[in-house]
């Protein structure tokens, strides 16, 4: 959301942006499970290891900026959704 207010008021929304490690590569690191994922067919897959070897796993899902949260979307323009 903060990307999108930032950009709202004229402000550069890449300062809204705070970098994070790929959580899943940890995991895997300490010895769990763990993917990091930015696609549908991505998490099928991490979901299929995890139920292959069900054990403490970490999926870390990326999702797009370009989707606007519902509470932004009633705030901002008023949606009723």
């Amino acid at each position: 959301a903060e990307y999108h207010k930032a950009s709202a008021k004229g402000l550069d929304p890449a300062l809204a942006v705070i970098p994070t490690p790929e959580l899943g590569e940890v995991a895997r690191a300490l010895g769990g499970g763990g993917a990091t994922v930015r696609g549908v067919e991505e998490l099928r897959a991490a979901l299929s290891e995890y139920v292959r070897d069900p054990r403490p796993t970490v999926i870390d899902v990326r999702i797009t900026r370009d989707v606007l949260s519902v509470p932004y979307r009633r705030i901002q323009y008023g949606e009723d959704v």
